[in-house]
This record gives structure tokens, sequence and C-alpha cells, in this order.
């Protein structure tokens, strides 16, 4: 069953896998363009995706046509999903990841699914209900029980926009856990390393359908776990995918969805939430503090504020202390000359009152928020 339909999958891939070849670190710079900011396309994509869909066509011209650069084309119900060139920034860069896509696809999910790997050779192969295969031989995932030294592949691109923050922190929680992340930039071929037990587990969010039309099937053919990140089977549809052995994908998912509450918060839209507003003045009753005075200090023009740690009576050098303890909004400012016998002292100022008894300072709307008396500061011994 499905005999034909897998030939023309592997027929097709390796059509454009030549063409391909022919293009590979001899690409004119001219032919390559930018579809959207660092999203590149180039002249070995397109040719090799209208190879592939002549392929496709002779053989089963009653299926419709997805592809990556040229769009969508007859029927929709049974229909070839392609991404002829999956890694095309590593194509164009000269860098040797890059692979062939070509997935069948109806009512139910994929039927057929190809992934070929052409400066390697390897031709991965899945079809629904029969298994997968690696260049002719049946393949499996790994047998990693867990996360904990898990091999992962990911990958992030420019496109993800103000998904980043929840991609990253979600990179957090699993680097710990693994004993390596790889980001190599063609999903297709990752999932393929999935499927054959390279890589345990894989992870990604906003892929398009043709990233993953045809990895998904060998890694399930595999033996593998397919969801979304909230474990669901909407991958498809969102490109979220989390995906590994039977031990790694559950433990993985878990890590992915320990999201904080201002993450969820900024996925729901909410406002963000901050500490409330400072106050503006003081309303503190003045029996709400223990004892409050003013003291006077080596400097002339600065007041010191400390909180006492005992119920004792204060002693006569003490008796000048104000304890505003309860009055947060006060903001420190250093001071070289500071309490030395107590650390814990705190020194506000400049201030403008004389070092002698001051009438503001026995007063309770200095603790009111009363602004401090201005001019200039007066000498020692001034009255």
């Amino acid at each position: 069953m499905y005999d034909a339909q897998r030939e023309a999958c592997v027929a097709a891939a390796q059509a454009g896998g030549e063409v391909l070849l022919g293009f590979f670190r001899r690409l004119d710079p001219a032919t390559i363009t930018e579809k959207t900011k660092n999203d590149v396309v180039s002249e070995a994509d397109r040719a090799a995706e209208a190879a592939i869909r002549t392929e496709l066509a002779f053989r089963f011209p009653q299926y419709g046509f997805v592809g990556e650069e040229g769009g969508s084309h007859g029927d929709a119900e049974t229909r070839w999903i392609v991404d002829p060139l999956d890694g095309t920034l590593n194509f164009v860069q000269g860098f040797p990841h890059w692979c062939v896509s070509v997935a069948l696809w109806d009512a139910e999910g994929p039927v057929v699914g190809c992934v070929l790997d052409p400066l390697r050779g390897d031709c991965f192969l899945a079809v629904r209900g029969q298994g997968a295969t690696w260049n002719g031989r049946p393949m499996r995932v790994s047998q990693q029980a867990g996360l904990d030294g898990a091999f992962l592949a990911t990958g992030f691109a420019f496109q993800l926009g103000d998904r980043w923050p929840m991609f990253n922190a979600a990179l957090g929680r699993v680097f710990p856990r693994a004993k390596g992340i790889r980001r190599a930039g063609s999903a297709a071929l990752d999932l393929a390393h999935v499927a054959c037990g390279i890589f345990d587990g894989f992870f990604e969010l906003g892929l398009k359908p043709w990233d993953i039309a045809a990895g998904a099937l060998l890694v399930q053919e595999a033996g593998g776990v397919i969801t979304d990140w909230e474990g669901g089977q909407g991958w498809f549809a969102s490109g979220n995918l989390v995906t590994g052995t039977q031990g790694v994908q559950p433990e993985l998912l878990g890590e992915l969805r320990k999201r904080r509450p201002e993450e969820r918060r900024k996925e729901e839209g909410e406002p963000p939430r901050g500490p409330p507003p400072a106050l503006s003045c003081f309303r503190i009753p003045l029996s709400s503090l223990i004892r409050w005075t003013v003291r006077t200090t080596t400097t002339p023009w600065s007041f010191t504020t400390e909180v006492p740690t005992t119920t004792r009576s204060p002693s006569r050098r003490e008796r000048g202390v104000v304890n505003l303890a309860r009055v947060p909004d006060l903001v420190a400012v250093s001071s070289s000359r500071s309490n030395r016998k107590d650390p814990t002292s705190r020194v506000y100022g400049p201030s403008p009152c004389p070092r002698s008894r001051s009438p503001w300072a026995r007063h309770s709307t200095f603790m009111r928020g009363a602004s401090l008396p201005s001019g200039p500061p007066r000498a020692a011994g001034e009255t």
C-alpha cells in the first residue's frame, strides 16, 4: 500500500537534490533576494521546486501541491507539501547542513514523507503504518530515558519577533538539564535526526507546514512523540513543536510549560504588573513612631536616622535620633561622615537646619510631608 506514492516521493526529492548540488557554493549572489528581513530565497530554491513539482505532477497529476516558493495549487484534500531547500541561509552561506523535504498529506494527516540530505547521501523515508527507514534500513528513536543528559536540537529565527522572550526563557530552563543543545538551521533535518536516534528531542516555535510535513511522520513512525507547546495536537497549524523519545518528550514539554506568571500575562495580553507608585507625601501619625527628634552630628548640615534594635530606654547620646523605620519613601544619599559606631544608620542630607535645636524638628508637620526650610546654611553657633 502506498508503494507508488513512496517511489514518487523519493524520486522527487532526488530530483530536487541534484539541482541543489549543482548550485551549492557556486551560487551567483545576484540571484539571492530577501522575502522578508533575514529570510532569503535564491535561484537554487526556485529551480529545485520546479524540478520536484514536475516529477510529482507527472506521476500524480490529481494531487494538489503546496511549495514554499510557489504556493498552493490544485486539490487541497490530498496534496504534496514540499520544501525544496530547508536551510536556505546555510546553503547561501556555504554551510553544509540543508536538505530537501517532500511529503504527501491527506485528510487524516501525513501519508508518505522523505527528507533527503544530498551532501551525505542520507535518505530518511516513512510511510504511514509501515515504519521509517534510513537508507533502506529500519530506524528508531534513541533509548534515552529522560531529559537529564539528553542530546537536543532546537531552532529559532529572526521571525520569532515578540515570541523570543518566551523561547529564551524556555531555553534557559531546558539548558541545565540537557547534555547538549544544537541549533543547526534545518528543522526538517533535525526531525530526521531525532527519528534515527542522533538527537533525543527537538523543540521550536513558529515553523511552517513545509518545514515539518515530512519530518513529523519520520518521528512518529520511528516511535517518537509529538505535541505542541501546550501538550495538544495543534502542532501542524501552530508550528510550535515539541518532539522526542517516549521518556524525553514529556519532561521536555514540562520544562517548556513552566512559564513565569509575567510570561503568561504577556501571552494573554494583560498589562504588566509593577510596584505601586511611590507616595507623594507622608501621612504617618506621630504615635506610630517609637521615638523621633533630630540628632546633631559632626557634620552640621545633615541628620541621621537609626532603627533601634532593642526596647531599652535610650541613652543621653541617643535621645536625638529620628526613627523613620515606617517611612520607606525617604531616599538615602551617601555621606562621607556617617555614624561609624552604628553601621545600620543611614544619612540623609544635606539639610539646611542648624546643628542646634530646630523648631521644625519638634513639629509633627515635618512627618506629614512639609518641605524643609530653605536658605543658606549657618555657621555653628549662629542663632
